[in-house]
């Protein structure tokens, strides 16, 4: 017997109702987690964290939050956080759990981490939470960074400030304009000694030439230079030591002779009456001359012209 319109009606919207169910509950994770132990932490604020949320471990969904409640309302600062976990998993005692933001659009979640307790907890038991550790809050020092950095580059383009980038900007133009002005001037310093310049570059090169050509003379001169030094290095220096030292010898035995008195030297440097009859004779003989001078016709008795007068 076929099926009229209306049951046919009433039996698809019967499956679209029972599908839409068993997906909403699929995707709020209540399908998956029925049977699985439930546990309690105590929160001092749950911070947008709703039922349905889910519970990581390791990054990978292990549980969902089942219900949040006050222990007691008159005391506020308690929450109680109802929450599933897969009946596989042994939570050690020491075990606490954290809410954490898990997408930057702010939805909100917790991460399970593992004691090392060897006790674990039973279905219902109480497990330590943390406050929050979120995204957010963990973009807040960047953001604080951020912030300054946002600040100092104000700065720079501020042209109230006395250090801004259009100072700097203004300094380096007029490096550059100094600097395009002493090239210019070097330039034409350049091209007004061009000829000089020129000439004393063909004189070098004709230096170098005849440098060149005369390559085998100074390579010449310099081998003689290292014969000559090789020969006086190959001299006889102790013969020529010995007979310094045997003149200076000599030389002392002189000074040692005079200062003894011996000799003709000697003993006119030592014998003070033959120092004093040679004083005399000198000065007799001087005061001769002094009167030859005076009075030459005294001692010459001729004239030149003849007449012996």
């Amino acid at each position: 017997m076929a099926l009229n319109k209306d049951i046919k009606v009433a039996l698809l919207t019967i499956v679209s109702i029972t599908a839409f169910i068993v997906a909403y509950l699929f995707m709020k994770g209540t399908l998956l987690t029925s049977g699985d132990p439930k546990y309690v932490a105590i929160f001092s604020n749950v911070d947008k964290v709703k039922k349905s949320d889910r519970v990581y471990l390791s990054g990978v969904n292990i549980g969902t939050v089942d219900k949040i409640e006050f222990v007691d309302l008159a005391r506020p600062e308690e929450v109680r956080v109802i929450f599933t976990a897969d009946k596989s998993l042994k939570i050690p005692k020491d075990s606490k759990i954290q809410i954490t933001s898990t997408s930057i659009m702010g939805n909100m979640g917790l991460i399970l981490r593992m004691g090392n307790s060897k006790d674990v907890l039973k279905e219902m038991e109480a497990i330590e939470g943390l406050p929050e550790n979120g995204l957010l809050n963990s973009v807040g020092p960047l953001a604080k960074s951020a912030d300054s950095l946002l600040v100092n580059v104000n700065t720079l383009f501020d042209r109230n400030k006395s250090e801004n980038i259009y100072l700097t900007v203004n300094h380096i133009n007029n490096t550059l304009v100094t600097l395009n002005t002493t090239i210019a001037n070097m330039s034409k310093l350049i091209e007004s000694n061009q000829k000089p310049i020129n000439q004393t570059m063909v004189n070098f090169e004709r230096i170098s030439l005849n440098l060149a050509k005369k390559q085998d003379d100074i390579n010449a001169t310099i081998n003689n230079i290292r014969d000559i030094s090789s020969k006086a290095n190959q001299a006889d220096i102790a013969s020529m030591m010995q007979n310094l030292s045997k003149s200076v010898n000599e030389l002392n035995t002189i000074l040692t002779d005079l200062n003894q008195g011996q000799g003709s030297l000697g003993k006119l440097m030592k014998d003070p009456v033959l120092y004093n009859n040679l004083n005399t004779t000198v000065n007799n003989a001087n005061e001769l001359l002094i009167d030859f001078k005076a009075n030459p016709k005294r001692y010459v008795g001729f004239s030149i012209f003849g007449g012996k007068k």
